[in-house]
């Protein structure tokens, strides 16, 4: 089973934490996008299943690896812009009134991601009333797809037990 959502999240504006690692597959992964004229404006494009398997599905097996590559589709350029220059966006896409938020959050992190730099999520659940922050052993970029899908359910679902309280009812 896969799940097509976001698996851990992406720097809010002011959540600066690039990695050497995570800047060169990045690169890697999406680079060309952005240095084509407007790159806002245009699709991000799927990566190629050499770039997809070495950076992003890098602990899946092959099957769960190539399952998901099949079902990749354009992201948002403006989305990606956004998110990698907020400095530049007028719009403030990526500004968040963490102080608004008054419900717990949780944010999940995984061991072998190699997209995503570590310190993202952590930092984004610091900036929470009630944030967490769960790390997801052993997974790579997909913590909703192939072995690492029952490890996140199980935190998320000890995650919401854990917090019954603070849900507003």
């Amino acid at each position: 089973m896969q799940v097509s959502s976001p698996p851990a999240p992406s720097p809010a504006a002011g959540i600066f934490a690039p990695t050497p690692s995570t800047v060169r597959t990045f690169a890697s992964v999406f680079g060309t996008h952005f240095i084509q004229p407007k790159p806002w404006a245009k699709p991000l494009y799927p990566t190629d299943w050499q770039r997809f398997r070495r950076w992003i599905a890098n602990t899946q097996t092959d099957e769960d690896a190539r399952g998901f590559f099949a079902d990749l589709v354009c992201d948002s350029g403006r989305a990606y812009c956004e998110i990698v220059f907020p400095f530049l966006d007028r719009g403030n896409a990526t500004t968040v009134d963490f102080a608004a938020v008054t419900t717990p959050v949780l944010t999940l992190r995984a061991e072998h991601d190699l997209l995503v730099p570590p310190q993202i999520a952590p930092k984004t659940a610091a900036r929470y009333r009630y944030g967490t922050c769960v790390d997801i052993a052993g997974s790579d970029h997909l913590v909703f797809s192939g072995d690492a899908l029952a490890t996140t359910m199980g935190h998320i679902d000890a995650w919401i037990a854990g917090n019954r309280g603070l849900f507003a009812s």
